[in-house]
């Protein structure tokens, strides 16, 4: 169906989409704007009856987070950081349940997908220019921020173009999503996160298990095609970030240091909702570890932590029943696999870091609630 010949609601809902996906990576206030409207056309379509939320253990289980998180503001040890914060937790439930319940039989799969890979593209091509034309500090998209936020959200990406590179029939598409899998590869190679860098070859033997399809040789291509890259880094760029990032390993004190600590202030406050969503700032690590290498830890910088520390173990358990629920769907071979492979990286490189916050959960939640909204066209 062409855009003309959509009704008034359909036009804004197609609109609402495109203002999304297009520029998630890249301005905060479109970014917004769309995910208010989405929040409007929910709201209207529950009090008219003409949508009905799916009660399944999905859906249950990342509803029930969300009210965990509520409640937490109140019981945690900052309630106006916390409210602030919750309205990124609420933007990713909104955004969750637009896409899974909304009629978007006018909206495919490919046309989802191709507007997210023309916003990275944008997004990306304006974060070089800035990194290597005017000197900015580290490569980072514009609407994500920071060196590791924007290194998770570019993994996500590289897996919906490493998984449906060739699923799409459309010659134009392929070569788009083409351009996009060789740009988030490059990116993650340049960027200078160690989290990102130690996991793209884990990423890869991940792809390779789970694809029945995919041979020894291909699996051999990519990993020699980020070699090559990682290569060409050293020699063209042997003094800058991603080099000494890489030259450090996994050697991090202070991280862990501030992981001691979260432990420690999780245990020592409540237990069962933490110290509230946005509230690690508050944490200081000099009164839980002598001669800190750190002051305020900001963020746990670990997924698990993050979970436990700023909402509590309810919160820990309603998120992981929501991600095993949504491991255990029965999909389809290809959709199965890109909802695993998106899981495996989230909970791989949780390891080092929060990774469902801000624009990267919204894009992680954009791509598995297409894929279980019957209403998309998926080929």
């Amino acid at each position: 169906m062409t855009f003309n010949k959509l009704t008034l609601n359909q036009g804004f809902i197609y609109l609402t989409v495109a203002m999304c996906t297009l520029f998630l990576a890249y301005s905060e206030f479109l970014k917004n704007l769309s995910i208010v409207l989405m929040l409007c056309y929910l709201l209207y379509q529950l009090i008219t009856n003409n949508i009905a939320i799916t009660k399944d253990a999905i859906n249950i289980s990342i509803i029930a987070h969300l009210l965990v998180v509520f409640l937490g503001i109140w019981i945690g040890i900052n309630s106006q950081e916390s409210l602030e914060q919750f309205s990124d937790i609420l933007k990713i439930v909104v955004v969750f349940l637009f896409f899974r319940e909304a009629d978007l039989s006018y909206v495919s799969l490919e046309t989802i997908v191709k507007f997210i890979t023309i916003g990275f593209i944008m997004a990306i091509a304006i974060s070089m220019v800035d990194y290597y034309a005017y000197n900015s500090s580290h490569l980072k998209l514009n609407s994500v921020g920071s060196i590791n936020r924007s290194a998770t959200y570019i993994m996500y990406f590289f897996i919906i173009m490493l998984v449906l590179n060739n699923f799409f029939k459309s010659k134009t598409t392929r070569i788009l999503l083409f351009i996009g899998l060789i740009l988030s590869g490059a990116s993650l190679v340049l960027g200078g996160s160690r989290m990102a860098m130690f996991s793209i070859p884990v990423v890869l033997f991940a792809y390779a298990f789970l694809d029945e399809k995919f041979s020894l040789k291909r699996i051999s291509l990519l990993i020699a095609s980020f070699l090559i890259l990682l290569t060409l880094a050293i020699v063209l760029f042997p003094d800058s970030r991603v080099i000494s990032r890489f030259d450090q390993g996994f050697s991090d004190p202070a991280r862990i240091q501030i992981w001691l600590s979260s432990i420690y202030a999780w245990l020592e406050h409540n237990i069962l909702f933490g110290i509230g969503v946005g509230n690690s700032i508050s944490i200081d690590v000099h009164n839980y570890i002598d001669n800190a290498r750190t002051g305020s830890i900001d963020n746990t910088h670990q997924l698990y932590l993050d979970m436990l520390l700023e909402r509590g173990f309810l919160g820990f358990l309603t998120f992981f029943s929501f991600i095993f629920s949504l491991f255990s769907y029965g999909l389809q071979k290809e959709y199965k696999l890109l909802v695993r492979l998106l899981i495996f990286s989230l909970l791989l490189m949780g390891f080092a870091n929060i990774t469902f916050r801000y624009e990267f959960a919204i894009l992680f939640v954009i791509i598995i609630a297409s894929v279980l909204n019957p209403t998309i066209k998926k080929e």
